[in-house]
């Protein structure tokens, strides 16, 4: 990593990332994983770069299990090449997962609209940690010359499901969610996979009628009371899926679901 990205020594830079600093701490204290003692470690590196923390000494979990998540949001410049660097250098499923767990415990904690957890950087992320939608394309990470993996390059099909749910659902009925919530992002993932989600099985009980909800929640904002119709960041979410699915780019799995959805949700979620 590019040690003179980080310029302590200019002012406003370092302004800069005061006001962001700022921000970041109230996002820690959101997602709650990681003890106030060890903040003093993500300043460091949010100010000085890597050469200001050795990262052997650290105490256990000051970056819980999302190292490379920490190095993208405070990486000095948001860009898909500087995060796709920082996963290839060692992919890590550890982090790929720790995005959305960070996010989830962040739920109903959001105060800052433009900013959300991480200052919009969930999309680019996604891009990085995900660059396949094909789970059963893999790459490996080499420490010490020992390689380590695979780390697949894009979620289970029924973990992609989920991300999407998790992040749509809430995002639009419940007030201070994350509007980048990352799961969003996986929406061409999902179309690309969703023919291998068996909606029979256990494991997915729910699932089905959810993912109807949440079309038929697109499709029909006003019905819903609870749509967060006031915040303009998550209208516009919901606007951009209806004109997607309106211009029929997705595949036909889920342009059948959106074709029947009225009487997909009288089946399954009709009173």
């Amino acid at each position: 990593m590019n040690q003179q990205l980080w310029q302590p020594n200019d002012k406003a830079w370092v302004k800069q990332r005061r006001e962001e600093w700022k921000k970041i701490v109230k996002s820690l204290d959101a997602i709650g994983y990681i003890n106030k003692k060890n903040y003093k470690y993500h300043k460091d590196y949010f100010f000085k770069g890597p050469s200001s923390i050795d990262e052997a000494l650290l105490p256990p979990k000051v970056f819980d299990s999302g190292k490379l998540i920490f190095k993208m949001w405070y990486h000095p410049v948001v860009s898909l090449e500087a995060y796709q660097g920082i996963f290839n250098a060692c992919p890590s499923e550890r982090s790929q997962e720790a995005l959305f767990k960070f996010n989830s415990a962040s739920k109903r904690k959001i105060k800052d609209e433009d900013y959300g957890l991480m200052g919009g950087r969930e999309k680019l992320m996604i891009k990085a940690l995900f660059p396949s939608y094909d789970f059963d394309d893999v790459t490996y990470c080499e420490r010490d010359g020992v390689q380590h993996g695979p780390v697949h390059l894009a979620p289970t099909p029924g973990m992609c499901l989920s991300y999407v749910l998790n992040a749509l659902i809430p995002m639009f009925r419940v007030p201070d969610v994350n509007p980048y919530s990352p799961g969003q992002y996986l929406m061409d993932h999902l179309d690309h996979c969703i023919d291998k989600i068996d909606f029979t099985d256990d494991a997915q009980s729910g699932e089905k009628e959810r993912l109807i909800e949440v079309i038929h929640l697109i499709k029909h904002q006003s019905k819903y009371p609870k749509f967060q119709k006031d915040r303009k960041s998550i209208v516009a979410v919901a606007n951009q899926l209806k004109a997607r699915f309106e211009n029929r780019e997705f595949g036909p799995i889920l342009m059948e679901y959106w074709d029947h959805v009225d009487d997909l949700y009288e089946e399954y979620l009709g009173s």
